[in-house]
This record gives C-alpha cells, sequence and structure tokens, in this order.
C-alpha cells in the first residue's frame, strides 16, 4: 500500500511538472537567420546543388529564405545568394566537390579564379 501511495506521489509531481514547464528560451542567431524548430539540415550551401528533402530534425538556426551558407557548416554566415562571394562557380559544384580559388586576380579583368574541386 505504501508503495502504491509513493508511486501515486510520485507520478502526480511529475505531471504537475510537466504542465508548469516554462518555456523554451530561443537562442539569437546570427544576421539573415532565423530560429527553426526542425533545425538547418536543408540551408542552401553557396556554389553547391543540392536537393533536400524537408523533414524535422534538432532545433537551430536557419538562413532566411534568399541566404545561403557561405561554406557547409552551421556555423557559417548566411549571405544573400546574389551576393558575388556566393556565385564563384556558376553554375554550383556536384555533391562532393566544394567552390575553391585555384587563380589568384592580380588585375582585372580576371579569369575565372575558382573551379569545384573534390573534397
Amino acid at each position: 500500500m505504501v508503495k502504491l501511495l509513493t508511486l501515486t506521489i510520485l507520478f502526480a509531481t511529475l505531471t504537475a511538472f510537466q504542465a508548469l514547464r516554462l518555456p523554451r528560451i530561443e537562442p539569437k542567431c546570427g544576421r539573415n537567420q532565423h530560429f527553426d524548430r526542425c533545425g538547418n539540415h536543408c540551408d542552401e550551401i553557396c556554389d553547391v546543388r543540392t536537393s533536400c528533402k524537408k523533414f524535422c530534425g534538432p532545433p537551430a538556426c536557419a538562413c532566411l529564405p534568399g541566404f545561403a551558407r557561405l561554406f557547409n557548416s552551421a556555423s557559417a554566415s548566411c549571405i544573400s545568394k546574389s551576393d558575388p562571394a556566393c556565385n564563384k562557380c556558376p553554375g554550383g559544384c556536384k555533391r562532393g566537390t566544394s567552390c575553391r580559388q585555384v587563380l589568384r586576380c592580380v588585375q582585372a579583368p580576371c579569369p575565372n579564379t575558382h573551379k569545384c574541386l573534390p573534397n
């Protein structure tokens, strides 16, 4: 009888705490980002052609529409997809490659200084 009473009190206490949970505090996201409860696994990445099936993952900061990660990392800045820094490899790179600088431009006009190279 004592065990049943103890379990009942424990269950009631846990239920009460669950009902009184504090609201979640959303993290402050960086510039051109917003908090997304489903995460950022579908963020676009500059110069990388990808397709993504949206599913709900862990909450995280994600790029706003019209913006893309500068490189493939959740800590990378989100910049406008029309920013020249986001379009160094026209048409983007295939999965498994990334846009990298191969030539240094000394005087304009410059040839295409970036190419898609294997990761």
